[in-house]
């Protein structure tokens, strides 16, 4: 969606393509906090809710992650499953070997998922994606101690520049705004980057809407 209107006592909205939805008596909202401020930003909405929420949506920090599929055509003979950066400190965050899990890669196979640490991915998240995964299998080969895994026969990637919310927002603006029908959503309400936190918090909100019914 591209617009939020509010008209009377409805919501409307208006998508990229210049197609109108609604009217709508409840609004959920659940993009990332950066996308949902600049929809509160852009809004057509007189009301001083509307610049309360682009402004305390906008503050919502997140940690950047950029991923490599690194695939091979032998097995990777070493004694773990995964490795983990716990001191936050390698351009790696952690490395999983996906033929450790039943069923999903072919016994003669090996399938690395490098996720990159946070600096590394938003210092290089809009650089060339082939020139990512190749300084990312190196990383690997470094890591794990074998030259063969600088070059895989197969790759993919994915790259998310919202990926873990690093606080939680200030809800007062939000609770403000359920008043005239418009919920917000996501792991970015509670500041918890879980899947387990933007459920609770989706149920939550589900509750609390219908509630105003």
């Amino acid at each position: 969606m591209e617009t939020i209107h509010r008209d009377d006592d409805a919501w409307r909205l208006t998508d990229r393509d210049g197609e109108q939805w609604g009217p709508f008596d409840q609004l959920l909202v659940s993009p990332p906090a950066p996308q949902t401020a600049a929809l509160w930003a852009a809004a057509d909405w007189d009301d001083p809710r509307r610049a309360a929420l682009a402004e305390t949506v906008e503050d919502v920090r997140y940690r950047t992650v950029w991923t490599a599929v690194l695939r091979y055509d032998f097995r990777l003979d070493v004694p773990y499953y995964a490795l983990v950066d716990v001191e936050k400190e390698h351009p790696v965050g952690w490395i999983s070997r996906e033929e450790c899990k039943a069923g999903h890669v072919p016994d003669d196979e090996t399938v690395l998922i490098v996720q990159a640490g946070g600096e590394w991915s938003t210092d290089n998240y809009d650089r060339d994606p082939a020139t990512n995964v190749a300084s990312l299998a190196d990383h690997a080969a470094d890591i794990v101690g074998d030259d063969r895994l600088r070059d895989p026969t197969w790759t993919d990637h994915q790259g998310w520049r919202y990926a873990l919310p690093q606080e939680a927002v200030d809800t007062e603006p939000l609770t403000a705004a359920e008043d005239a029908g418009v919920y917000h959503l996501g792991d970015w309400v509670p500041g918890e980057a879980r899947l387990h936190a933007a459920l609770r918090d989706g149920l939550e909100t589900g509750e609390r809407l219908v509630e105003s019914l």
